[in-house]
Parts: C-alpha cells; structure tokens; sequence
C-alpha cells in the first residue's frame, strides 16, 4: 500500500524524474498517486528507460538507478534495496543438470539484465563478491519482465527482482533455482544536482519516496 502523504498544494512548478522502466513501473508507480494528492499544483513529468540522462543540461531534476557509475559528483540517497532471485521454469529445471554449487552454473543458459557488458560473460552478484559465469547460452535485455516471460516460458535461468518473479513462484510456474545462494540486492539511488539539494520540491520528492519505500520484500520460497 502506498504511503499516505500530507497535504501540501504550497509546492507548485514543474519536477522531472528520470528512472529506469523496471523501478517506475514495479516501484515508483504505486506510490505516485498519493504524492500527487498531496501536491495538486506540482507538474510532475516522469521518463522512464535505460537513456542517459545529463542533469547538468538540466534533462531532469532527478535521477533514479540501480548504478552511481558516472554519476559520483551528484548527491545520491539510497531509496530502494531491492532482493534479487535466480529462477527458472519446472520444465528448464527438469531437464538440465541439477545446481549444487557455482561451477554448475556454467552448464546452463542465462537471462539477465546486464546490458553493458559485452561476450558472453554473465556476472551473479552473490554477497560476498560478484562471481562470473561463461553460460552455455545468454540473453540480455534491459527489461527484467521481458526476461520474466522468457523464464516462464524455459528459455534459461533468470537473474532479476523477486518481487517481479514472486507471483511466479508462489503459483509453481517458476522455482528458485538456486535456494542456497545469497545473493547481494539490486540497490536503487535518487541522485540530483548538488545545487539541488536546496530545491523543496526535490526534497519533498525524496524524503517521500524514501519513505513509502522503506518496508523490504520477503525472501524466497525454493517454489518446490
């Protein structure tokens, strides 16, 4: 449930927000409605997608993404520690060779969001350190509900938010293919202009957002 905001109609203007199809959807979306009832005056404009933003060009007021790379002279909050889940369908997991350990990972294909980097090399953010993978076969795309689809379908393993695939899992179409590995979560940060950092709308947007988004998700099930 979206976090109630009090009612302020004193903040008027325009605020831009940047942020990726995966966060505005799954994250920012059912929060928004309150914030604009709380702003009535405040003209919001939000772009989601994996463009580049430049905020010195003032394309937008804020920025929000799971990476701070290239971003490191703005002021970043950390709103969001999303867990992450490796599932895949019954059928996939059915017939290929069973996970008991990483080096088994490589026998098998993978969905993952990791779009920048190039060959066929796949990175699995486990928590004590970032393990690489060379997969039989891998499929890349920035949009972690497409990948959703492919799982379900038994195109491979996917790497993506639990609270994406949790509906999956819970109803049998998908299962945690890997149960025992901990794996390190998709952190989101707010980033604006240090010139921002005075600007009550920007402030308002923030401290708002990282309140509705404090409540973490539950871990997973082995959807066995």
């Amino acid at each position: 449930m979206a976090q109630r905001a009090s009612t302020s109609d004193d903040l008027r203007g325009r605020l831009r927000v940047s942020a990726s199809s995966y966060f505005g959807r799954a994250l920012l979306a059912p929060h928004l409605p309150a914030f604009m009832a709380a702003h009535p005056r405040l003209e919001i404009t939000v772009r989601l997608g994996s463009h580049k933003v430049d905020l010195s060009r003032e394309e937008a007021d804020v920025l929000i993404r799971a990476s701070r790379e290239g971003c490191e002279d703005l002021v970043a909050r950390r709103v969001a520690s999303e867990p992450l889940v490796l599932c895949a369908a019954p059928s996939y997991l059915e017939r290929r060779p069973q996970i008991k350990d990483l080096e088994d990972l490589a026998q098998h294909t993978f969905l993952t969001c990791d779009t920048e980097r190039a060959g066929q090399e796949m990175i699995i953010p486990i928590v004590s350190r970032e393990h690489s993978v060379q997969p039989i076969g891998l499929f890349r795309s920035n949009d972690p509900e497409l990948l959703l689809r492919l799982a379900c379908a038994g195109k491979g393993i996917a790497l993506i938010p639990l609270i994406l695939a949790k509906p999956n899992i819970e109803d049998g179409s998908l299962q945690v293919a890997f149960p025992t590995l901990e794996l390190r979560p998709m952190e989101f940060d707010l980033m604006y202009l240090p010139g921002k950092r005075n600007s009550r709308k920007v402030r308002a947007f923030a401290d708002y957002l990282l309140g509705a988004l404090k409540q973490p998700a539950g871990r997973p099930s082995s959807g066995a």
